[in-house]
């Protein structure tokens, strides 16, 4: 091959091993179904999540957790995709669009997201704009929270108000605690007629996307993680909406007895508990590299001892599998790549790793890697929580329980 058609394949492969995983329409091409691999079906939860719908009678709550970069929201596409083929109705809503995620959230504003959020998602099957329709809600918890939104029939950005407007927010805040039972009432009444409105003798599903992102920084991690959790307290009995099943992607952390089943996705294991390789872990991940390679070509870059080495950096994380990748790419002289180019990629994401590491992370690094399980207690929660948010602690399956490990390139710092 020519360093023309070299560079070539090196640009191809770079800019699918760029597609984030779970977000980009393109990603249906490069998606690989993992769990259809022997070895990998239990660790599948989708089936399980999608029989707990079809089995229920008009409504469920479920909650999904799962670490960043461990292919939830992949997951849940493929969700979506299996019951909208068996004829069901399907309402995504990511609540990024309504909150900044490193803040504290608000009950009250969660619930009226919620609301806003399905309406915008099943505005093009109804016959007034999502605007009117939430207008009319608000009125009827309390007429000044309705007249505080806008004058009827104007054109409003109704994200924008929700998620800004300062003087909306305080007639909102006061109807919610004033009117706490006509809020709930209201609240599932306006659900009532959209999904009226756009089931057609379906089931619906609405699908919560994001709220996992709610951890804030390390300084205001207890802050951000006392009010999700009071929010979801508060509202337990307002997020079981009638004939409406119901996800919410939820934080780790996040534990609300009797509101749903929970499931979690977790990395891709690699190793067992003891060390031993774990081969249908490491095919998986290797198709998934070669899907996203110029003509399944991973071969054409690396050799069968630098994808092994690759893949076990990767620590099973997708994120990290397509970063390593892309910064082996940007550092080849030449293909196939060298074990002393993927040390070098390797590096730079260790580097990106350990700047930020305090010595507290560190012994709870050290914790970890030893015990392969959390330290459970408060008082570690935040630096826990801080370590899962960067993915130096990774979380893996096993037949009975999930254990914890250390990233595999911040080992060799411990």
């Amino acid at each position: 091959m020519s360093s023309r058609e070299d560079r070539e394949y090196l640009k191809a492969f770079y800019r699918a091993a760029d597609i984030p995983q779970g977000l980009d329409p393109r990603l249906r091409e490069y998606y690989v179904p993992i769990y259809d691999h022997p070895g990998m079906r239990d660790f599948d939860v989708i089936p399980k999540m999608q029989r707990a719908i079809e089995f229920s009678a008009g409504q469920s709550v479920q909650l999904l957790s799962g670490f960043r970069g461990c292919g939830k929201t992949s997951e849940l596409l493929r969700l979506q995709s299996r019951l909208e083929h068996n004829g069901t109705r399907v309402v995504y809503l990511d609540i990024e669009d309504f909150f900044n995620t490193r803040l504290p959230v608000d009950a009250w504003r969660f619930l009226i997201a919620l609301a806003a959020g399905f309406a915008l998602a099943v505005e093009r099957d109804l016959k007034e704009p999502a605007s009117t329709r939430f207008r009319n809600f608000l009125s009827r918890v309390r007429p000044e929270l309705g007249a505080s939104f806008g004058v009827p029939g104007a054109s409003v950005d109704l994200k924008g108000v929700v998620k800004d407007d300062v003087s909306f927010a305080s007639e909102a805040e006061r109807a919610f605690t004033d009117n706490r039972g006509t809020m709930r009432a209201e609240f599932h009444r306006f659900f009532a007629t959209l999904i009226s409105s756009v089931s057609l003798g379906r089931d619906v599903v609405f699908i919560v996307d994001s709220i996992d992102h709610w951890r804030g920084s390390s300084e205001q991690f207890e802050t951000v993680r006392e009010s999700v959790e009071d929010t979801f307290t508060q509202l337990a009995d307002d997020l079981r909406i009638p004939n409406l099943h119901v996800i919410y992607t939820v934080p780790i952390y996040l534990d609300v007895p009797g509101l749903g089943t929970r499931y979690d996705i977790v990395n891709v294991k690699l190793a067992d508990r003891a060390g031993a390789p774990f081969a249908p872990g490491r095919d998986a991940l290797e198709q998934v590299l070669a899907k996203r390679a110029p003509a399944n070509d991973l071969s054409r870059l690396l050799g069968a001892e630098e994808t092994s080495r690759l893949i076990s950096s990767s620590g099973g994380h997708f994120r990290d599998l397509l970063r390593l990748t892309r910064e082996l790419i940007l550092g080849a002289s030449a293909v196939p790549a060298t074990i002393g180019e993927l040390a070098r990629a390797e590096m730079t994401l260790r580097t990106g790793y350990t700047t930020t590491l305090t010595q507290e992370q560190m012994v709870v690094l050290r914790h970890v890697a030893e015990t392969k399980t959390l330290f459970g207690s408060r008082a570690q929660s935040a630096d826990e929580a801080a370590l899962i948010t960067l993915g130096a602690i990774l979380r893996y399956p096993n037949d009975e329980d999930t254990w914890y490990d250390v990233h595999p390139l911040l080992k060799p710092i411990l």
